[in-house]
């Protein structure tokens, strides 16, 4: 049996209604309450940081997990702020209002020292800095020790 077009609309409509009706089916489940406190406290770690704040942190080490498990830790090497990019304008839903917001990005450059971990998101954790969950992306093997870059890009008002 081949699908058509009528029953493939049919049954993406049924799947957005269900989604927007029952926003929890399509969601991760997440055990315990514990991690619906860090994602809370990781949001607002992300409220106002900028390049800015991790330029003190050029050298210290950083510890990484992934599901629980110690990954080992890596050295921040650098951090690189993008130019701005032009303010964007976004219409609101009403559709009367405009609104710009101008684009923050910067990068962070991580060196590891073991064997080289895979695209993923970790949690990092810095003393002065706290935990938080970071996409890092790995670098080129170039040399012995591989590289990590994580992006950021921030709206900001």
């Amino acid at each position: 049996m081949s699908v058509t077009r009528r029953s493939f609309l049919e049954r993406a409509t049924v799947a957005m209604l269900a989604g927007a009706a029952l926003p929890r089916i399509f969601a991760q489940s997440s055990t315990g309450s514990k991690s619906n406190s860090s994602s809370s406290d990781s949001s607002s770690f992300f409220d106002n940081i900028s390049a800015e704040t991790f330029k003190p942190f050029i050298g210290d080490k950083f510890s990484i997990i992934l599901n629980g498990h110690s990954q080992g830790s890596l050295t921040l090497i650098a951090v690189t702020q993008s130019p701005s990019a032009p303010p964007a304008s976004a219409t609101a839903r009403s559709g009367s209002k405009s609104s710009t917001q101008a684009l923050d990005t910067f990068t962070l450059r991580f060196q590891g020292s073991g064997a080289l971990l895979p695209q993923e998101t970790y949690t990092l954790s810095q003393l002065s800095l706290g935990s938080f969950p970071l996409l890092l992306v790995p670098g080129s093997p170039s040399g012995s020790s591989p590289t990590y870059t994580a992006v950021f890009n921030l709206l900001k008002p």
